[in-house]
């Protein structure tokens, strides 16, 4: 499962994963996908229904490992719900370590990165990620605006780190990754770290071989 959850609209993705040893390294079944509404931002109380929707797909759906997309710290001038977005992420989080979720919070830029988005794109790269989705991996969301498909394409591809973090951990057979996907999750050797090496990241995950002990 994962999220890429926002103040007022996120996007939650659900997969059954299988590792495949060449591109695009993950075999899948698509068990949910959603643009979800949780607005407006000074609702709390539809804040914490999402929380809670979260909280019962994973349950219903008998998830066992939990992507999250992280919030930005710093958002600028120009971010005016970065209170109520972290308020909606904290929420869930809690939600998830009540139930015992093995969860992973992955930057916000570390998705694009995966996927090798170019920088300054008239619309931050969304149509890419959806084209992306649709060209390397046949997901297509159902959602019924733009917004729902960007939410759930972005969530989707989370489940893809998320899949191929776990099957790195398990000793799954995933290939030869190319060099963005690679940095990403194994890191570069120099100053990128890489997801499978980064312990403060991982909640709940017994069977992540981690560096260090928090």
């Amino acid at each position: 499962m994962a999220l890429d959850a926002a103040a007022v609209n996120s996007g939650v993705c659900i997969i059954e994963a299988s590792p495949i040893s060449k591109p695009p390294h993950v075999q899948y079944n698509l068990l949910y996908e959603a643009g979800l509404v949780h607005g407006p931002k000074n609702d709390h109380t539809e804040r914490s229904k999402f929380a809670d929707i979260v909280k019962g797909l994973a349950l219903l759906h008998k998830v066992d490992f939990v992507v999250i997309e992280d919030y930005i710290s710093r958002g600028g001038t120009t971010n005016t719900s970065s209170y109520e977005h972290g308020e909606t992420v904290g929420q869930i989080k809690k939600g998830l370590w009540e139930i015992n979720m093995p969860m992973v919070i992955v930057g916000p830029t570390q998705m694009r990165s995966f996927i090798s988005v170019p920088s300054r794109l008239p619309d931050s790269g969304k149509q890419h990620i959806i084209d992306t989705c649709k060209n390397d991996y046949g997901f297509v969301s159902s959602g019924t605006n733009q917004n729902k498909r960007s939410n759930a394409s972005d969530a989707f591809i989370h489940c893809i780190i998320g899949a191929m973090t776990y099957f790195h951990f398990v000793g799954s057979e995933q290939g030869e990754l190319d060099k963005a996907k690679s940095d990403i999750l194994l890191g570069d050797g120099k100053k990128m770290a890489g997801i499978v090496n980064s312990p403060q990241a991982f909640f709940n995950c017994d069977w992540a071989t981690l560096k260090q002990e928090r």
